[in-house]
C-alpha cells in the first residue's frame, strides 16, 4: 500500500502546502525586473492549476494521458502569464492599460482551466478513444460547486480567524492578529484550506449532485421566461426600429446578457441530453421559437459594436464585445442548427457542438491574451489608422489617447509613427509637418512627457524624493510595504517634522492611491526607519501630492492632547459643532 494515498487529506495537503509555499517564496522575493516579476509568477499559475488538477483528479492522478493534459495546460496558462506580465511593464515611463491585460487575463485564466480541467477530468473515462458528453457534463457542473465550496470554506476560516485577531486584540495581545496577517501565514493557509475544501466536494459527490440539480432546476424554471423576453423583444423590433437601440450606448451590452442568459439556461435543461425535456408541448415551442431570435438578437449586437468600431476605431472594450459577439455567435448558430433534423433527444445535436465550440473559446482566450492579438495591439494598430485618416482635433485627440490609454503598444506605435514620418515613409509634406508637430505636441503634454517632478512619471515599484531627502529611499520603506503600497504606481517621500521634536518623519505617499489610510516612518532608538503610524481618512494622495508642492500644507497642533495608559493611547475627538 502506497504511503501517501491519493484520496487522503494528507495528499491534498501537500499539494496546497507546496503552492502556499511557492506562493510565499515569490512574494518574498520583492521582485521588480519585468523578467524576473514574469518568471515568479508564471510558475505559480502553473503550481496552481498542477495542483487543482491533481486534486481533483484524486485516485486517477496517476494516469499518464491526464497528467500529459494538465501539464500541457499548466504551461500555456503559465506562459500566457509570464508574456503579459512582461509586456505590461513600464517601458521608457508608466505605461497605462496594464491593468486592463491582467484583469482581461484575471477573468480569462479561470475560465480557460475551468474548460481545460473538464476536458481533462473526462479524459480517463473516454470510449474508443472519444470523450463521452456525459462525463464532460458531469466534471463541468461538478466542478463549479466543488470550487465554491472550497471557496466558501476559506472565506468562513478567514472571517473566524479575523475574530480571534479581534478577541486577543482586545486583551492587549495583538501579536496574534500580526500573525494572522503576516505574508507567510496568509500564503500558506489559505491554499491548505481551500485544498480540504476541495477534498470535502471530491468526497461528497451527493452533496454536489444535489447542488447540481439544483441550479439545474432553476435553469428549467427560468428558461421559459427568458425564451420569452427573447421572443417578445425581436417582435417588437419591426415596429419600433433600431433607432432606439443604438441611442442607448450600450445595445451590445444589453443585447449580449439575454443572448448569454438564454444560452446558459438552454444548456442547463438539455444536460446531457440523455434524458427527454419535461416541458409541455407549448413551452417547448415557445423556447424553440426564441432560438432564431437568440441568433438576430447576436448579429444586432455585433452590428451595434461594428459600428462604433468603424466610426472611432478599436478600442479594448470594443475588442473585447467583438470576442464576446463572435462567441454568441458561434453558440448561437450551433443552437439554431441543432434544430434541424428533428430527432429523438431534443437539440441531440448539441452533443456534438458543444465540445468542440470550447475548445475554440480556450484558443480564442489565449490568442486575445498573446503578445500579437491582445486588446492593446489591436486597438492601437486600430487608432494609428483612425490618426493617419482623420485631421486637426479629431487626430490630436486620437494621438492623445493612443499614447496615453494604450500603454506599451500605444508607447510603441506612437514612436514607430514618429520614426517613419521623420524618414519621409508616410503622407506628403505638408501633412507629414502638421503630423510631426501634433506628436511633439502630445509629447509635451501627456504624461509620459519625461518630467522627474511628474507624479504620473513614476514606474511601479519605485521611490523618489519630493524635497529634500532624509536618507536613501529603500531604507526608510521596506520592501512589505515597498509592494504594498507601491505595486501599481510609484511612490514619493516627503521628509516633515510631524511630532515637533525637530528630528523629520517621512510620509509615503502613492501617485495613484485608492486606499483610506498613509503610512508614515520614523527612527527608532538605534536610527534604523520604521513604520511608525497611518493617517485615516485620506482618499486620494494626488491632491496632497499637489497642496506639498505648492506650499499650502500646515502642521496643527491638536488643541486637545492624548492620553496614554501603558500600551493604551486614548486620542480626543473634539466636537465639531
Amino acid at each position: 500500500m502506497p504511503v501517501l494515498s491519493l484520496r487522503s487529506p494528507l495528499f491534498y495537503l501537500s499539494i496546497g502546502l507546496v503552492q502556499g509555499l511557492l506562493l510565499w517564496w515569490v512574494q518574498s522575493l520583492g521582485l521588480f525586473q519585468p523578467v524576473q516579476v514574469s518568471l515568479a509568477w508564471a510558475l505559480v499559475v502553473m503550481a496552481l492549476v498542477v495542483g487543482l488538477g491533481l486534486q481533483l483528479l484524486g485516485a486517477q492522478a496517476p494516469l499518464r494521458g491526464a497528467l500529459r493534459l494538465l501539464a500541457g495546460l499548466a504551461v500555456l496558462m503559465g506562459l500566457v502569464t509570464g508574456s503579459l506580465l512582461w509586456l505590461s511593464q513600464p517601458l521608457e515611463a508608466q505605461a497605462s492599460g496594464a491593468s486592463l491585460l491582467r484583469l482581461s487575463w484575471g477573468l480569462a485564466a479561470p475560465l480557460l482551466a475551468y474548460i481545460g480541467l473538464a476536458f481533462i477530468l473526462s479524459w480517463p473515462g473516454r470510449e474508443e478513444g472519444r470523450l463521452r458528453y456525459t462525463a464532460l457534463f458531469q466534471h463541468a457542473w461538478n466542478n463549479v460547486f466543488i470550487l465554491l465550496l472550497a471557496g466558501l470554506l476559506v472565506a468562513v476560516f478567514v472571517l473566524l480567524l479575523l475574530l480571534c485577531a479581534g478577541l486577543f486584540d482586545m486583551l492587549g495581545i495583538r501579536a496574534v492578529g500580526k500573525l494572522f496577517g503576516s505574508t507567510g501565514f496568509m500564503a500558506l493557509a489559505p491554499l491548505l484550506v481551500f485544498a480540504m475544501g476541495v477534498r470535502m466536494g471530491c468526497e461528497n459527490q451527493r452533496v454536489i449532485g444535489l447542488l447540481r440539480g439544483i441550479l439545474l432546476a432553476l435553469c428549467r424554471f427560468l428558461l421559459p421566461l427568458s425564451a420569452a423576453i427573447a421572443l417578445l423583444f425581436t417582435l417588437t423590433l419591426p415596429f419600433t426600429g433600431l433607432q432606439p437601440v443604438w441611442q442607448t450606448g450600450h445595445s451590445t451590452a444589453i443585447l449580449l446578457c439575454l443572448v448569454f442568459s438564454n444560452l446558459l439556461f438552454i444548456n442547463g435543461v438539455f444536460q446531457d441530453g440523455s434524458e427527454a425535456v419535461s416541458y409541455p408541448r407549448v413551452l417547448r415551442y415557445l423556447v424553440t421559437a426564441s432560438i432564431p431570435c437568440l441568433l438576430l438578437l447576436a448579429l444586432l449586437a455585433g452590428y451595434s459594436s461594428g459600428l462604433r468600431i468603424v466610426q472611432y476605431g478599436f478600442t479594448p472594450q470594443r475588442f473585447y464585445a467583438a470576442l464576446l459577439v463572435l462567441v454568441a455567435l458561434c453558440y448561437s448558430l450551433a443552437l439554431l442548427c441543432a434544430l434541424w433534423p428533428r430527432q429523438a433527444v431534443w437539440l441531440g445535436n448539441l452533443r456534438r457542438s458543444n465540445p468542440p465550440l470550447a475548445l475554440c473559446l480556450c484558443g480564442l482566450l489565449v490568442l486575445a491574451h498573446s503578445p500579437w492579438f491582445n486588446a492593446l495591439e489591436i486597438s492601437a494598430r486600430s487608432q494609428l489608422q483612425r490618426v493617419l485618416n482623420t485631421q486637426d482635433e479629431a487626430q490630436a485627440e486620437t494621438l492623445r489617447y493612443l499614447r496615453e490609454r494604450l500603454g506599451y503598444a500605444g508607447v510603441a506605435q506612437f514612436n514607430a509613427l514618429r520614426e517613419r514620418l521623420q524618414a519621409g515613409l508616410l503622407l506628403d509634406e505638408p501633412a507629414r509637418s502638421a503630423l510631426l508637430e501634433r506628436l511633439h505636441s502630445t509629447e509635451q503634454q501627456g504624461p509620459y512627457a519625461p518630467a522627474p517632478v511628474d507624479p504620473q512619471a513614476l514606474p511601479a515599484g519605485t521611490l523618489a524624493w519630493l524635497g529634500s531627502a532624509e536618507d536613501e529611499a529603500h531604507r526608510v520603506v521596506g520592501r512589505q510595504h515597498l509592494e504594498e503600497a507601491c505595486r501599481y504606481a510609484g511612490c514619493l517621500l516627503w521628509a516633515v517634522d510631524l511630532d515637533g521634536d525637530a528630528a523629520n518623519e517621512v510620509l509615503l505617499l502613492p501617485t495613484e492611491h485608492y486606499g483610506s489610510e498613509l503610512l508614515f516612518f520614523a527612527r527608532d532608538g538605534q536610527g534604523r526607519w520604521q513604520a511608525a503610524g497611518r493617517f485615516k481618512e485620506v482618499y486620494a494622495s494626488e491632491s496632497l501630492i499637489a497642496a506639498i508642492r505648492e506650499g499650502r500644507v500646515q502642521r496643527i497642533t491638536p488643541r486637545y492632547q492624548s492620553l496614554q495608559v501603558g500600551e493604551t493611547l486614548y486620542v480626543p475627538r473634539p466636537s465639531t459643532d
